[in-house]
């Protein structure tokens, strides 16, 4: 009888298992996962809710060539305007737990009551893979962005 139990039971641990395994493997693609983090991020930006689009645009601000005082407003003053990105010509790197994508990015957004669209060249969006449970079970990864950059004089523009 015991021996029964444990066997039933091993086969149930190797089923669920083969399950995991299979559902790891069948999930979408780093490529895929990649476009969908920076897609949520653009989204986040139009709709004017925080993300690390509206941060860079933020921590970018400059006032008379010193950075402008009170971030947090400066924050604000980004989303509230939600700003609108379009990116072209991206190229997508992966390396390991790492990702970069290159593009030029058109940047619209109304700044007091004027309309401004700046064309950026060669921003240069940093990912990472992070390790996080799918349906607090098994184990998966999501990526992430951790920086953006660009040519340093077009975006103290935007601001001045």
């Amino acid at each position: 009888m015991r021996k029964n139990r444990g066997l039933i039971f091993g086969i149930l641990l190797i089923g669920l298992a083969a399950v995991g395994f299979i559902l790891m493997c069948s999930g979408p693609s780093d490529e895929e996962l990649i476009r969908t983090a920076l897609k949520d991020a653009l989204t986040a930006s139009r709709e004017g809710r925080s993300g690390p689009v509206t941060d860079f645009v933020s921590t970018r601000a400059t006032l008379d060539g010193e950075p402008a005082p009170g971030m947090g407003s400066v924050a604000d003053f980004v989303r509230k305007s939600k700003p609108d990105i379009a990116l072209t010509d991206e190229h997508l790197s992966i390396t390991g737990d790492k990702a970069a994508i290159q593009a030029n990015a058109k940047v619209k957004m109304q700044i007091l009551l004027f309309n401004q669209t700046l064309e950026l060249k060669d921003v240069r969006i940093e990912f990472e893979r992070e390790s996080v449970l799918k349906w607090g079970l098994l184990p998966s990864s999501k990526w992430k962005i951790t920086k953006i950059s660009t040519n340093e004089q077009v975006p103290r523009e935007l601001m001045q």
